[in-house]
């Protein structure tokens, strides 16, 4: 496991819960759904992402939730450099939760709520697609379907 004070680099993939009700079925199985990615009024310092080489296993990331509340969640992928593709930052935030909390600081609501983001919601879209390639868990309410 790679130390979370370590510098955040390319090769490096980003964990995200994703809550249930951003899951569409499709055909046998399950895509995103288009907002997913987009930042609620609680992420005034970017979307939380996790970093899997600060884990033991994807699953921890969990942690970051009350027990009662896992199985609420997906987990999905994301590299660190598609979202330094996009141009955006990948800013390590510690919590005392779990492990490898990072923020994308761009990813916030002002940013979104700008009525001239239609290049923000398309990179939004190119970041849904890399996630839905790399769906590593539903949650288990969808996964019994």
């Amino acid at each position: 496991m790679k130390d979370e004070d370590a510098e955040v680099t390319d090769d490096e993939y980003l964990v995200r819960l994703v809550v249930e009700h951003k899951f569409r079925p499709h055909g046998a199985g399950f895509r995103l759904k288009e907002g997913v990615f987009n930042p609620s009024s609680s992420d005034s310092d970017g979307l939380s992402f996790y970093r899997l080489s600060c884990l033991r296993s994807p699953f921890q990331s969990l942690d970051s939730k009350k027990p009662e509340n896992h199985d609420l969640f997906g987990l999905v992928q994301v590299a660190v450099a598609t979202i330094r593709s996009l141009g955006w930052d990948v800013i390590k935030s510690k919590e005392d939760r779990c492990p490898g909390h990072v923020v994308v600081p761009q990813i916030n609501p002002v940013d979104y709520g700008r009525e001239d983001n239609n290049d923000f919601r398309a990179k939004l879209i190119k970041l849904k697609n890399e996630a839905e390639s790399n769906i590593i868990r539903l949650p288990p309410k969808l996964s019994k379907k």
